[in-house]
């Protein structure tokens, strides 16, 4: 399969890997800092949660941890986005945080390559002010 964008960017985090791995692979949760999601539902029998992008299409999307990455397949009408972070402890309160999206399918045209480059950098600036506000002490 070819892809229509492939993207990637990298970002410290100053955060324990676990605990930027527990944020990422928090599917339920992922509309707190990834606001293309509307909704997430309950988890499917086969493994997936059914999503709201936008609250304008809906689709699916299945997580998968593996050592130092968590993958990410997502599927909506028009769309078939495969992602992954890889995360790598540089010391024992900051992580290297590299995030790739590759997607393909008519809303990728639409979506273009402009914005489409942007995505991984929003995502992980995102991520990053969630966790690392997390960390802060109340």
């Amino acid at each position: 399969m070819s892809w229509k964008s492939d993207n990637e960017m990298v970002l410290a985090i100053r955060a324990p890997k676990e605990e930027i791995a527990s944020v990422v692979a928090d599917v339920p949760s992922l509309p707190q800092w990834n606001p293309a999601f509307s909704s997430v539902g309950k988890r499917n029998k086969d493994g997936s949660w059914p999503v709201s992008v936008h609250k304008v299409v809906s689709g699916s999307i299945r997580c998968e941890i593996d050592g130092n990455v968590v993958r990410f397949a997502i599927d909506i009408p028009g769309l078939v986005e495969r992602s992954e972070f890889l995360l790598e402890g540089v010391s024992d309160d900051v992580t290297r945080v590299s995030h790739r999206v590759r997607q393909t399918g008519p809303l990728s045209a639409l979506i273009g390559d402009g914005e489409a480059r942007l995505v991984p950098g929003k995502r992980l600036a995102r991520l990053a002010r969630v966790v690392e506000k997390e960390r802060m002490p109340q």
